[in-house]
């Protein structure tokens, strides 16, 4: 299972000591004593603020307007001002839907009276997503596109982290997963993909190739490590690299080097190459000048690669029985 499958869950939370989601925390306690004003069903509508973008079951929504229909609306939804009197629904577009369910159904008037509280339009968002988190599982879709409009509220990582009770890590692991290309969080919102499988295509950030990989990967390809390994292919890792345990990782970003550092595996990529080849061939060219000078060779020449004796290549490195030592290769 993926350390992501469930992206929100509040008893998972690791909270920084001192700021227990502060925001949050206000939000939610300015709700408790917030007082609760009366609305027409009318008056409400879905919220592009709502984070839950799914569709209700229909079984699920019946169910829920028959309970409604039995005992009233017994937990306030949540609504911010929109424009002409019309207001948004932050938390309890469910219990929205299956109100206006009964209305399509006779059992109420659209004037039929529903029990709110307002908040600023900044806060809908933060809680919608807490208070979604909080209830009934919420798709990982839903989850991910979350994030993303809190990203573009201009918060960052930290900040997100801050207020959802997430460290920056996670935050930073789920806002990778909510900038996939768009083809594949269409097929993780159609369960055609899994969190586990959609990580693994985060190896690369090149959407064409994230999409290619997908889609030709056939049965056990599709396993989580196939695709990892597939969209990794044309990087150049720093574990078990002759080049950099050569060089040595810290000449190389001396070097104006730098690092690519997986947010889910932690392993770790040379972003260029050429720069680490032309650091090996330097060093190993100074080892084949000291080298010749110590053995008495009139030149010598540094190659990263063994030469190909089955090749044109063979006559120039092959010493002959009476070695001329002037010889220099064309």
């Amino acid at each position: 299972m993926s350390t992501l499958e469930t992206i929100i869950n509040p008893k998972q939370r690791k909270v920084k000591k001192g700021t227990k989601s502060a925001q949050t925390d206000a939000i939610y306690q300015a709700l408790d004593s917030m007082e609760a004003h009366v609305l027409p069903l009318s008056g409400l509508v879905q919220s592009e603020l709502n984070v839950r973008k799914r569709l209700i079951d229909e079984k699920a929504l019946s169910e829920l307007a028959d309970s409604i229909q039995a005992v009233g609306v017994l937990q306030n939804l949540v609504v911010y001002s929109m424009d002409n009197d019309v207001y948004g629904v932050a938390a309890g577009q469910r219990r929205l839907l299956a109100l206006q369910h009964l209305v399509v159904k006779g059992h109420l008037a659209s004037s039929f009276p529903v029990p709110v509280k307002i908040v600023p339009e900044s806060d809908a968002l933060i809680i919608s997503l807490t208070e979604n988190s909080q209830r009934e599982a919420m798709h990982p879709a839903d989850q991910l596109h979350a994030f993303i409009e809190l990203q573009k509220t201009g918060k960052n990582a930290s900040e997100i982290g801050d207020l959802l009770g997430f460290s920056t890590h996670h935050v930073k692991k789920c806002l990778r997963l909510a900038n996939m290309a768009p083809e594949l969080l269409a097929e993780l919102d159609a369960d055609n993909i899994t969190l586990d499988q959609l990580q693994a295509l985060t190896g690369t950030t090149d959407h064409e190739r994230q999409v290619m990989v997908w889609n030709n990967a056939m049965g056990w390809k599709k396993e989580p490590r196939y695709l990892r390994e597939a969209v990794e292919e044309t990087k150049t890792p720093v574990e078990n690299n002759r080049l950099v345990k050569f060089v040595g990782l810290d000449s190389y970003e001396q070097a104006g080097g730098t690092l690519e550092i997986d947010l889910f595996t932690y392993a770790g990529f040379i972003e260029n190459a050429p720069l680490l080849e032309k650091l090996a061939l330097d060093k190993l060219t100074v080892c084949a000048e000291l080298l010749a000078d110590i053995e008495g060779w009139k030149w010598s020449l540094a190659r990263l690669e063994r030469p190909n004796f089955y090749s044109e290549e063979s006559h120039k490195f092959t010493l002959s029985r009476s070695c001329n030592k002037d010889f220099i290769p064309t």
